[in-house]
């Protein structure tokens, strides 16, 4: 689903736009009532999203029993790869107090009186969303996730699914969805110097190795790199010219 957002301010009849905000939820089929989710998702499995973005976590709750719930508590422990002096309150089903100690942040929702789904479907959700900034200079591909605990009245505690953002300074492009191009590394498998050509000779603006967790370890544009300081094993090279990327395995012995 895609929403968005925008407001205006109206000044001596003119109307000039302040702000947009687009709110894209995924909607699954099956899906437990009381769960988190976080915006921005993030791209692809992975949920690549990039370093800078804040994120806006909302934990939906429903009373899927027999009787009115009169006191709700949500428990959430904060990732330490999250500020947590940066959380805000952004809106809420019912008045909320909200409460930190140390990582861990309790938002309270007392004498809602919440309507079982039986008697009231309609009326028998619930929801916060707070707002909250990665802390800066993390690095990429570091993984931010978080899980809550919904507990109603004196019953055992719900525990939400946990979400999941990899951060990163840029999205990493899938290969299906890039024009390739074929490339040439010699020799390959190598121990000392490596030599990559790309096809019809062309110049090639960039040369990027990634190891097996997805990490940079080396760029650079010389088509002759040295690898005598990586450590044995695989490799991905991505080679980037122009609009066209070629990627190869290169084994280090």
């Amino acid at each position: 689903l895609h929403f968005l957002t925008e407001m205006y301010r109206d000044s001596s009849g003119t109307q000039s736009l302040l702000d947009t905000y687009t709110y894209t939820p995924t909607v699954l089929c099956s899906f437990d009532p009381n769960d988190k989710q976080v915006m921005p998702s993030g791209e692809r499995d992975e949920h690549y999203t990039l370093h800078g973005e804040p994120l806006t976590y909302t934990i939906r709750f429903q009373n899927t029993g027999n009787a009115e719930a009169i006191d709700i508590r949500i428990l959430d422990t904060i990732d330490t790869d999250l500020d947590i002096q940066s959380l805000r309150i952004v809106n809420s089903s019912f008045p909320v107090q909200t409460s930190i100690k140390d990582r861990a942040v309790e938002f309270l929702f007392r004498n809602i009186w919440l309507p079982d789904s039986t008697s009231n479907e309609a009326e028998s959700h619930g929801f916060v969303t707070y707002e909250i900034q990665p802390i800066a200079d993390l690095d990429d591909y570091t993984e931010i996730k978080n899980t809550a605990h919904i507990i109603f009245d004196f019953n055992d505690a719900i525990v939400t699914n946990t979400t999941t953002n990899t951060m990163v300074t840029k999205i990493p492009v899938a290969l299906k969805d890039i024009e390739k191009m074929d490339i040439t590394i010699r020799p390959n498998p190598a121990d000392h110097q490596i030599y990559i050509s790309a096809r019809n000779q062309q110049n090639i603006d960039k040369i990027l190795i990634y190891n097996t967790l997805g990490k940079l370890v080396l760029a650079q544009k010389s088509n002759l790199i040295d690898v005598s300081h990586l450590p044995k094993g695989v490799y991905v090279v991505k080679v980037e010219i122009g609009d066209l990327i070629g990627v190869e395995k290169l084994v280090v012995e």
